[in-house]
Order: structure tokens, then sequence, then C-alpha cells
């Protein structure tokens, strides 16, 4: 992963906990109080390197669903520097493929080396060796 990518990650992060101050001021009491609760759930996750990436995805995904509060975030972390925050909140290239749960994923460096099986839909793995995604064995064989 870039330097810099790990550095706009922090800086999501951040954005993200000043934005848990302002929520009540942004919903409603109820609104608020489960959003709360969701993004402590993700910043909790997020404090484990391997579930960094998921936590924040999915801190994104759940902001997203309120317009205010994402306008809000997109406000913080334009302060704090992060270059079009907008971008965060739009879905990866390559559309939105399901893989189900059960499948074996590989590394696509060294299939051999590498192996798990996904737990659940969305799951991302990744080669800790080689640090790229891994991909279902079946789309390398060929």
């Amino acid at each position: 992963m870039e330097r810099k990518n790990i550095g706009e990650e922090e800086k999501t992060l951040e954005a993200i906990r000043t934005l848990k101050a302002e929520l009540r001021q942004l919903l409603g009491p109820e609104e608020a109080e489960q959003l709360n609760r969701l993004l402590d759930q993700y910043l909790e996750e997020a404090l484990s390197p391997e579930r960094r990436e998921s936590a924040l995805g999915n801190a994104l995904q759940a902001i997203k669903k309120h317009p205010q509060v994402r306008a809000r975030l997109e406000e913080i972390l334009g302060q704090k520097g992060v270059e079009e925050p907008r971008r965060l909140f739009e879905p990866l290239p390559g559309g939105e493929e399901v893989i189900p749960p059960g499948t074996v994923m590989v590394c696509p460096v060294d299939p051999s080396h590498y192996r798990m099986r996904l737990q659940f839909v969305g799951q991302r793995l990744r080669c800790p060796e080689h640090e790229v995604d891994l991909v279902p064995e079946e789309s390398i064989r060929g």
C-alpha cells in the first residue's frame, strides 16, 4: 500500500472521530445515536491493520446514507488536506462482483503459496507476503 494511502486512511479516521462529536447537530437523536454506535464499532475494527481498510469502507458506507453527515465529513476531510474527499464515496472500479462465502481465494503472484476461504460476502483477503488482494482460485486456472 502506498504511503499516501496510509496517510489518507489515518486522516479519514481522524475526520470520522471529529464528525462523531457533531452527529447530534446533524441528525435526530435516535439516528445520531445509532450512527455513533456503528462508527464506534468500525473505528474499533480499524485498530487492526488487517481490518482497517474494510472497517473504513463500512464506516464511509454508513455515513453515505446521511447526506448532511457526508457533506460535513467532506468538509472536515478538506480541512485535513485530503485531496478530492468525494472520491472516497465512489464505488471501486470493476463492478460489484459478489464472491460467495466458502470460495477458495489464492495469491495471484504465487497461488500455491497462500490460500484462504472467504468467510462472508464482501470479505477482502490479502497475501501477507506479496501485499496483494487474493483472487478466486478458479479465476487463475486456465
